[in-house]
């Protein structure tokens, strides 16, 4: 009996093994083609963006990048407490995403919170978007508008901070040396007394 099952178990083995090996790069294949699809549409059709990553996310599982096109399909649809999630889902498991990705996801996040703190003025919207919008400004491909909003966010409400205002000032200067933000934030800080 015992061999009976042992050779059974060697006949399915190369079938399981073989379906499990078919299945890896399949899906993989299917990520990168949803993936480049969504991130051509992006651009013009958030919407069907929008569908191509959900979609893909119920195919392929959980996956960043899957919701960082999910999150900027929301933000582009003006549908920020969905971009919001899509970017915390992103994040869920930040300490093994390359720094590029998490910092695009926690801009997405920060971009969020400020818009939620204006609605609402929550406290905790306003500490979270301070302290998410400082790993945005370290990486990732929205460097310079973290760094803005990060101007912005210490002249809102009571907060004002000019040291950390300056300092996000200084960062986009150096990012963006002529960028018209860089214009509006020293006409800004010249009002206070304050200078680059």
């Amino acid at each position: 009996m015992r061999s009976t099952r042992r050779v059974a178990f060697l006949l399915v083995l190369p079938g399981v093994l073989w379906a499990a090996a078919a299945c890896g790069p399949s899906t993989a294949a299917v990520r990168a083609q949803k993936l480049a699809e969504g991130q051509e549409k992006l651009v013009d059709d958030p919407s069907a963006a929008l569908q191509v990553a959900r979609s893909a996310l119920l195919e392929v599982g959980p996956d960043p990048e899957l919701e960082l096109l999910a999150a900027n399909a929301c933000l582009k649809l003006g549908r920020r407490s969905e971009a919001l999630t899509h970017a915390e889902k992103g994040l869920a498991d930040e300490d093994s995403l390359p720094d590029e990705l998490a910092g695009d996801l926690a801009w997405v996040q920060g971009f969020a919170l400020v818009g939620r703190y204006r609605d609402l003025h929550a406290e905790d919207d306003w500490r979270a978007a301070n302290t998410i919008l400082e790993r945005a400004a370290d990486h990732g491909s929205h460097r310079a508008e973290a760094a803005f909003l990060l101007v912005a966010l210490q002249d809102l409400g009571n907060h004002r901070d000019d040291p950390r205002q300056l300092k996000y000032a200084r960062l986009l200067q150096q990012l963006e040396p002529e960028s018209p933000n860089l214009e509006a934030v020293r006409a800004t800080l010249e009002k206070k007394g304050l200078t680059l």
